[in-house]
């Protein structure tokens, strides 16, 4: 088979690229094949052939047959914006040799001459041999040469409506002469002169230069990745901006009025804000803050228990507190879990799963009504609480009600749920009996929960440490003056009356605001 002619892609690795064009010639003795008109990784080389061994070849394809190039070869390039151009500069120069019937573009004068322009390639390349010849008298080789006398006969010119003008050249074109030799006649010439020729090559060459520019940019400049985090670095942020203030400093500490208020601003300046609201008998511990500021004090179990049998007297009892805090607690997992992303009607194959450890104690009875409130809305909730064969009150009140939610329940070890867990809420510690701890039931529970990926949400913890380590914890009426500050704290309202805080000693002014729970911050 004869390879001449065909095109091919040949991929010569790393090092060399992939060269692609036509080939015009095949050397079998030095194994070498020669393109025409290569192409190296997509830019076309500087040189017109490219002569490749054959041991530098790793791969040879052949993209199209010899007869399949001929008919791309040979078929014209569409014309670019940019050839357009090209050619219109070349239009501006008429070959020495022949003479053309004048053409005046109305949108693109050349050079204000009003003289011919050259049309096609032969033309061109007319030119192109006699530019070095600077004479404009025609000598009679010249005139023989492919020019009739008809051709050098006055031509005549277009005006801008399209009219024929045989005036020849008008308004400021300068008329050129020349003698017909066979008859002395004189006529008119539309031949540049010697300056219009070199202007013309000038733009030529500066056209060509700016494409060269603009197409030519070599490939390998865009493999490498631009490397943003070194270039950042490069910008020193903070002393710009220190100059820049260094520079102009009334442009800094420009109290600028607001144009507009909000409708529920407040526009007349009120009292100093008092932040320190709830005051204690003494400092117990550790202090909180709300979000607005609002300093908010710890207290220990006596003032806790002193406030709660004042309620009694007043007639909130253990129910009604038992109630407040459950709704809260079960409203925070809720908003924990996902809130309506996850409890939505149409997506029910992703319902939550909630543990909720109990022990036989009021912190017990406090996570039983907050598992109530969960399953009630829609949340698969498992309960343990250990047997006893006597229970506290509450306890037994709220685990009558649980089960007839149709809750889920166990009481041995060895019903630990297999499933997965979304999130643990913890009441197994108590703030009285400290010795539930060496129970079995609780410390098989403390070592499920440390291998366990779920989060770990617990009711009003004691003051001590605990196994169970809290990602969040909730506390009724004032927080504890815990030792372990490492959860999040937050605190629920149970709608005490001020007179029971009055009695007991404390200055309480409600810290919620529009909220029945608000998260604490640790007061440095």
């Amino acid at each position: 088979m004869n390879y001449v002619g065909c095109l091919v892609s040949l991929n010569c690795g790393d090092v060399l690229g992939v060269y692609q064009g036509q080939v015009c010639k095949v050397d079998n003795s030095e194994q070498a094949i020669t393109l025409c008109m290569p192409f190296r990784n997509g830019v076309q080389c500087e040189f017109p052939e490219v002569t490749i061994s054959a041991c530098d070849i790793k791969e040879l394809r052949i993209v199209k047959s010899a007869n399949e190039a001929r008919k791309i070869v040979c078929k014209s390039a569409t014309p670019s914006k940019l050839s357009k151009e090209t050619a219109e500069d070349l239009d501006a120069v008429a070959s020495p040799g022949r003479v053309v019937e004048a053409r005046l573009d109305t949108g693109n004068p050349v050079n204000g001459t009003g003289y011919g322009t050259v049309n096609n390639t032969k033309d061109r390349q007319d030119f192109n041999k006699c530019r070095s010849d600077n004479s404009l008298t025609p000598s009679k080789d010249r005139l023989g040469a492919g020019v009739s006398e008809t051709q050098l006969r006055r031509t005549p010119t277009r005006d801008r409506n399209g009219s024929v003008n045989n005036q020849g050249c008008q308004n400021g074109n300068r008329d050129r002469y020349d003698y017909d030799v066979a008859n002395g006649n004189r006529y008119n010439r539309q031949t540049p002169t010697k300056d219009e020729q070199f202007r013309t090559r000038i733009e030529f060459k500066k056209n060509i230069q700016n494409r060269q520019d603009c197409f030519s940019a070599p490939v390998d400049s865009y493999l490498d990745e631009f490397d943003f985090e070194k270039n950042l670095k490069l910008f020193d942020k903070k002393a710009v901006f220190e100059e820049i203030e260094n520079n102009n400093p009334e442009l800094i500490n420009i109290d600028k009025k607001p144009e507009k208020y909000r409708h529920d601003e407040n526009v007349l300046q009120s009292k100093p804000v008092q932040l320190q609201r709830i005051k204690v008998p003494k400092e117990y511990g550790a202090s909180f803050t709300t979000d607005s500021g609002l300093v908010v004090p710890s207290i220990d179990y006596e003032l806790r228990n002193k406030l709660f049998d004042i309620a009694d007297a007043y007639g909130f009892s253990v129910e009604r507190r038992l109630e407040m805090i459950g709704r809260s607690s079960s409203e925070m997992v809720l908003q924990l879990l996902g809130g309506s992303n996850r409890l939505n009607p149409q997506n029910g194959h992703q319902l939550p799963t909630v543990l909720v450890l109990c022990g036989p104690h009021v912190q017990g009875a406090q996570g039983l009504n907050c598992a109530r409130h969960l399953v009630n809305h829609g949340v698969r909730t498992i309960v343990f609480l250990p047997n006893f064969l006597r229970m506290i009150q509450a306890v037994e009140l709220e685990l009558r009600l649980y089960e007839t939610s149709n809750g889920k329940r166990y009481s041995m070890e060895k019903d630990i749920p297999t499933c997965s867990i979304d999130m643990i809420v913890n009441c197994l510690d108590s703030h009285e009996n400290s010795f539930l701890k060496d129970q079995s039931w609780y410390q098989s529970h403390v070592r499920w929960v440390k291998h366990s990926r779920a989060q770990v949400f617990t009711i009003d913890p004691p003051i001590e440490n605990v196994d169970i380590l809290p990602k969040w914890c909730l506390y009724p009426v004032l927080p504890l003056a815990r030792l372990d500050m490492t959860s999040q704290v937050y605190l629920c309202d149970l709608g005490i009356p001020k007179n029971v805080f009055k009695d007991a000693g404390v200055t309480y002014r409600s810290p919620f605001g529009h909220k029945f729970i608000i998260p604490l911050h640790l007061q440095s």
